[in-house]
């Protein structure tokens, strides 16, 4: 287990002078987007030529980049020539010589004139928090994640404020109530999100309300079903 985190596998390299000139996320990005070129055209996976498949979620667990960012990383590396993005968004291919010409000295002023509005935009203060709150989500499925990361969003847009405990908190009370069941969780979550719960405990309660109201529901047009069929006949229709 130790060998395995430990492993060369965990770790990500990158150009450090790439990173200088388009950015440490874009560099990483690029690095990824390189390994995974090479393994398509080790498993004869190119497509359409020269475009290989994204699997987003598979590049989020190794970066940490979220699909969204990716997507915005694919848009800047088009505009610098780097890939170019296919018909379907999730497949790209890659210009190597662009990202040669890119390390060279000459090409320094085009490539900071393209990234001027990016190196312009700062995160806002409500930003760096809703991050630093989402790096306490503990869960590894990606469909939970983004659950919980719309919860945080949610609280913070109707409430302005939440602390990294009350996310801590919030994972645990639905792991206990839901026994990890993933359905039940996300529902929850979602209730929480709608409803901009910070404390994920009234989301429950509103679930288990739901229930019981389905339950009712359910019960009543069996009930109502059953009487009808013990309704006696008319006198008219009785057989004698």
């Amino acid at each position: 287990m130790v060998l395995d985190l430990l492993s060369t596998d965990m770790y990500i390299s990158f150009n450090v002078k790439l990173a200088h000139r388009i950015g440490l996320q874009a560099a990483i990005y690029l690095g990824e987007l390189l390994n995974i070129n090479k393994k398509a055209i080790q498993k004869e996976k190119i497509i359409d030529g020269n475009f290989f498949k994204l699997n987003r979620d598979y590049i989020e667990q190794r970066t940490t980049l979220q699909k969204q960012e990716q997507k915005e990383l694919d848009k800047l590396l088009e505009e610098l020539s780097i890939v170019s993005i296919g018909t379907n968004k999730d497949t790209l291919s890659i210009n190597t010589n662009a990202i040669t010409g890119l390390l060279l000295d000459d090409n320094a002023e085009l490539v900071d004139k393209i990234l001027q509005p990016v190196k312009k935009k700062r995160m806002t203060k409500q930003e760096v928090i809703i991050a630093n709150l989402k790096n306490n989500i503990r869960t590894d499925n990606s469909e939970l994640k983004k659950a919980y990361e719309e919860w945080i969003e949610a609280v913070m847009a109707r409430q302005g404020w939440m602390s990294a405990a009350s996310v801590r908190d919030g994972q645990d009370i639905v792991d206990r109530y839901t026994n990890k069941d993933l359905d039940v969780a996300l529902k929850i979550v979602e209730i929480g999100a709608i409803n901009g719960l910070r404390d994920l405990t009234w989301a429950i309660n509103t679930y288990e309300k739901q229930l019981r109201e389905e339950r009712g529901k359910r019960l009543g047009s069996i009930s109502t079903s059953s009487y009808t069929a013990r309704v006696p006949a008319l006198a008219e229709d009785e057989v004698f």
